[in-house]
């Protein structure tokens, strides 16, 4: 006589069944992996994140490193240990992005960055031509710092050329020729507000708020706005782009050339006039259209 064997010939084996919430949980893990990287090599090549944050991540190696050696050593390591390896590549990623957006302590991707000296001329002339946006504005606590883009592009590295002509300090802010995998959409630039300035700027884009500084002249090649401070005297300011300027509402500008200028401003022969009254004033030149005036 057969005996019974006993038990449900179709329930599912304990050790397949204790297996399956391990292998789910790896491959999710492994998955949230993958879909980081991809995430992060897709902005890179978008130029969302510039191409210096694999210096970033390159410097954080010891945790992809764990992760290699704990999958090396998987055969030998409980379950629970192997699902590290996967979370460590993922908190490596991570880690890596927010330390690039931080910034604190300083990253390999701010190598670039350029900060001038705490001396402080009485007069600077100053150039400055970047194949990207130009963000710049008073306040510096030096004379000058120069922080590549937070977003990937074609603009190199800045580099600072300075020379001194007498009383004035010349300076020319350039991109370099070797800048690898430090080019970004552009530039953010301070600068101090005790110098007297004289400004030649060109970039594809411009954002300019100049209203902290002294600046004897200006000239201004671009796309995008600029924020004009007051004067003492007469200072000329030669604008060609399609431009947004701000001036103050009190202090007298005359406009040599077609521009929209605001309501209330009268038409010269050479061009418009603002009705603030007083001596010196800005003299804006506006080279080709789309140039526009506004009162703040």
């Amino acid at each position: 006589m057969t005996e019974p064997l006993g038990g449900d010939p179709f329930a599912s084996s304990p050790s397949a069944s204790s297996l399956e919430p391990a292998r789910v949980s790896s491959l999710t893990a492994w998955i949230m992996f993958g879909l980081t990287a991809i995430a992060i090599a897709v902005a890179i090549v978008g130029r969302l994140f510039p191409f210096a944050l694999t210096l970033d991540l390159v410097a954080l190696w010891p945790l992809p490193g764990l992760a290699v050696l704990i999958v090396l050593l998987s055969r030998w390591l409980p379950r629970a240990v192997r699902l590290i390896a996967p979370a460590l590549l993922v908190g490596w990623l991570l880690i890596g992005v927010v330390w690039w957006s931080v910034g604190s302590p300083t990253p390999p991707s701010a190598s670039a960055d350029v900060v001038g000296s705490a001396d402080l001329p009485a007069s600077v002339a100053i150039a400055v031509e970047v194949d990207g946006e130009l963000v710049l504005g008073g306040g510096a606590d030096a004379l000058y710092s120069v922080t590549p883009g937070r977003r990937g592009g074609s603009a190199g590295a800045p580099d600072v050329l300075e020379a001194s002509e007498g009383e004035v300090l010349a300076m020319r802010v350039v991109e370099r020729e070797d800048s690898g995998w430090f080019r970004s959409s552009g530039w953010t630039m301070q600068v101090s507000d005790a110098p007297t300035w004289e400004m030649h700027l060109r970039a594809t884009d411009v954002d300019l708020d100049l209203r902290s500084l002294r600046v004897s002249g200006i000239e201004v090649f671009g796309d995008g706005t600029v924020l004009l401070p007051r004067v003492a005297g007469t200072a000329e300011a030669v604008i060609s782009g399609n431009i947004v300027v701000s001036v103050p509402a009190d202090v007298p500008v005359r406009v040599v050339g077609e521009a929209v200028v605001p309501t209330g401003w009268t038409a010269t022969d050479d061009g418009s006039a603002s009705p603030a009254s007083g001596t010196g004033g800005w003299v804006i030149v506006v080279e080709g259209p789309g140039v526009q005036l506004v009162d703040r």
